[in-house]
């Protein structure tokens, strides 16, 4: 099931933040956990089916910082 999305990826060891837009720029979901991912809603609420940008910032074993941007479509 896709019902979370997570930050993923071998080798990582902490999260630094990961971060959901929407398509006007409002936060609707942070985490600094790698065990927590974003449902689709934002307080409770279902958000739109869209899509949405994302910025995640992790660090590695070997003490690097990756960060990664993209976008996610939320379908349901």
């Amino acid at each position: 099931y896709n019902d979370l999305v997570y930050v993923r990826g071998w080798g990582l060891k902490d999260l630094i933040e990961f971060r959901i837009y929407n398509r006007w720029g409002e936060e609707v979901f942070f985490s600094d956990d790698l065990k927590v991912g974003w449902d689709g809603t934002k307080n409770s609420v279902q958000q739109n089916m869209d899509s949405y940008g994302f910025i995640a910032k992790a660090l590695t074993y070997g003490n690097e910082v990756l960060v990664k941007k993209g976008t996610i479509t939320l379908l349901r």
